[in-house]
């Protein structure tokens, strides 16, 4: 696991525990007040934060996947198909 997924993975599991810590707050204050309107803002605020992480989490995936295959070509392509290079600067530029 890469420092990206690492990171992605801390930033979930703090806005998991943020969540549920202001539930649970918002839970014992009194109704309609200003301090149970701050605490539910804040647990929206990190269901928000782990939802984007989430979806950050599944394109950092798809692009490490898109590298691999680029990769993949890079290597593998120029032994089956010599004028590869040339071909793909033409392609690319």
């Amino acid at each position: 696991m890469g420092f990206v997924e690492n990171a992605v993975e801390v930033v979930e599991h703090i806005a998991e525990v943020t969540e549920k810590l202001a539930a649970n707050v918002a839970k014992q204050l009194p109704e309609d007040g200003s301090l149970q309107k701050a605490a539910e803002d804040v647990e929206h605020i990190a269901e928000v934060v782990d939802d984007d992480a989430e979806k950050f989490e599944a394109v950092a995936e798809k692009v490490r996947f898109c590298s691999l295959v680029f990769l993949f070509f890079d290597i593998v392509m120029p032994y089956l198909f010599p004028y590869y290079h040339w071909t793909r600067q033409i392609i690319l530029f």
